[in-house]
């Protein structure tokens, strides 16, 4: 029922004898749940465990996944000793954005994952839901009077995953001109004074800044 490193000190009497005292060894006990303050994690199974023994952290709805094995070694000495990692919990029982971001559209309105990426962007669509115990952040308009202080609310669904889709003729234009160079009201690329030729835009790799050539300066023969 006990367990640890022994070690020894010395307690020196008061007739100068000595007294060997053991330390280090503690009782072995059971394990409590973590004190975890979180909406999707259920430790319902796991309020006491005891030592050599196991229990289950679930999702706690309206997430959903797979529970996971937490256990109490036999030799556990600590009662917030409890060795788990925590499952993977997803939900999608969150309001949509409003407005919907841009690159992202909802295709299929009876699923709650039935978001794409808009036309003219690429990518696989994370729509991720969180709850929050803090009702001041949450979707809610008003917060309800009488809510637990463990009541739980839900945050606007965030959309990622999406990006622009840019070929080489998209490519951005330089933030500054180029020696060279020089662009007129309407954005036209033209040969700054000093310079002379035909401008010439490429892209030297998709989604890249574009590069100019095409103007040389004119010298002296």
């Amino acid at each position: 029922g006990w367990h640890g490193i022994v070690e020894f000190s010395c307690d020196v009497q008061g007739d100068c004898g000595v007294d060997p005292v053991p330390t280090g060894c503690l009782p072995i006990v059971g394990c409590i749940a973590p004190q975890v303050e979180t909406c999707h994690l259920d430790f319902s199974d796991c309020t006491y465990v005891e030592a050599g023994s196991s229990c289950q952290v679930r999702c706690q709805d309206p997430y959903s996944g797979q529970a996971v094995l937490a256990t109490c070694s036999a030799i556990n000495t600590d009662p917030n000793g409890l060795q788990w990692s925590p499952p993977a919990c997803r939900t999608y029982d969150c309001p949509d954005p409003s407005p919907v971001p841009k690159g992202y559209e909802r295709r299929d309105l009876d699923s709650p994952a039935g978001w794409t990426c808009a036309e003219g962007y690429v990518g696989a669509v994370d729509p991720w839901c969180n709850y929050t115990r803090d009702c001041s952040n949450s979707a809610l308009d008003a917060c309800p009077a009488n809510a637990a202080p463990d009541q739980c609310f839900p945050e606007i669904l965030k959309l990622t995953g999406c990006t622009e889709l840019r070929t080489c003729l998209t490519c951005p234009q330089p933030s500054q001109d180029p020696d060279g160079y020089a662009r007129n009201a309407e954005g036209a690329w033209h040969c700054a004074m000093g310079f002379a030729g035909e401008p010439v835009i490429y892209c030297p790799s998709c989604g890249s800044t574009a590069q100019l050539g095409g103007c040389a300066e004119v010298v002296p023969c």
